[in-house]
């Protein structure tokens, strides 16, 4: 699973930090620690994902690994002393892979500007808002409710997500995660003026036919970053991708289970689970 990746604050640009069976690992060097990606966050270098793994960092911080606390300033010493002290100890080299520098060169003699060493950070957890926590508890946190995100039409959403017995996970940036019986992410929905959009993680080679009409992914309420990458498609947040949305109109709420309608929807998220 990705969890983050490096931005333009230093050589490593683009690469990217996953998390698979219990253990990170650093795009071209290996497996590093969860220590390790909480101190690269800490120094401004990480995009993340989802807005809610940083909380499954510090949650996989095993006992012997506690996030360091910020070191307190020592008095230097003076002049006579540091004479009167034996040569210095090198520094050690982190135990972790260093991001190298970005270079910014003037236009005529290159000058190199290197970062200080890495300054270990502690970071409280992220609260968990009303709602808890849903499906995949240990790497999603919900930042947002069923309620918070589709108020008045929140029976309406609620029903969509039961019939098709999924998982929700409710978003800041106003959509839900939809998922079920071990497939995270298959699907989502989101508020759109006269509807639900149900939108699916990708087409896939058997997509059902349905009465309802697709409607373009640029124009859900939670196209945004980082959700924007993964209905656009981004290698690196849904490599089948993009997304395929369909609108479903406020007046199906009125539906009966047995009508046409209700039957698509549930033929929709049953769909979504072999993707």
């Amino acid at each position: 699973m990705l969890i983050a990746t490096f931005g333009p604050t230093t050589g490593w640009a683009g690469k990217s930090i996953s998390y698979d069976n219990g253990r990170f690992s650093l795009e071209g060097h290996g497996l590093i620690s969860a220590a390790d990606v909480l101190t690269y966050d800490g120094q401004g270098h990480l995009i993340w994902a989802d807005d809610g793994l940083r909380g499954l960092v510090q949650q996989t911080l095993p006992p012997s690994e506690p996030p360091v606390p910020t070191p307190t300033v020592t008095p230097q010493p003076t002049t006579t002393e540091m004479r009167e002290k034996a040569p210095q100890t090198p520094v050690p080299t982190p135990a972790f892979p260093v991001p190298p520098p970005v270079v910014t060169p003037p236009p005529t003699t290159p000058i190199y500007v290197h970062e200080p060493p890495p300054v270990p950070v502690s970071l409280p957890p992220k609260p968990i808002p009303p709602g808890g926590t849903h499906g995949w508890a240990a790497a999603w946190l919900p930042s947002d409710t069923v309620e918070g995100i589709f108020e008045d039409r929140a029976a309406f959403a609620w029903r969509i997500i039961r019939s098709g017995g999924m998982e929700e996970l409710g978003r800041k940036t106003r959509y839900v995660n939809l998922s079920c019986a071990g497939h995270k992410n298959v699907a989502q929905i989101h508020p759109q003026a006269d509807g639900i959009a149900l939108v699916l993680k990708y087409p896939g080679d058997n997509l059902p036919a349905v009465l309802f009409d697709e409607i373009p992914v640029a124009s859900l309420t939670g196209y945004k970053n980082p959700n924007k990458l993964w209905l656009d498609g981004h290698p690196h947040y849904n490599k089948k991708g993009p997304a395929l949305a369909f609108l479903i109109p406020d007046e199906v709420v009125d539906l009966g289970d047995d009508d046409r309608e209700w039957q698509d929807i549930v033929k929709l998220l049953k769909y979504s689970w072999t993707l």
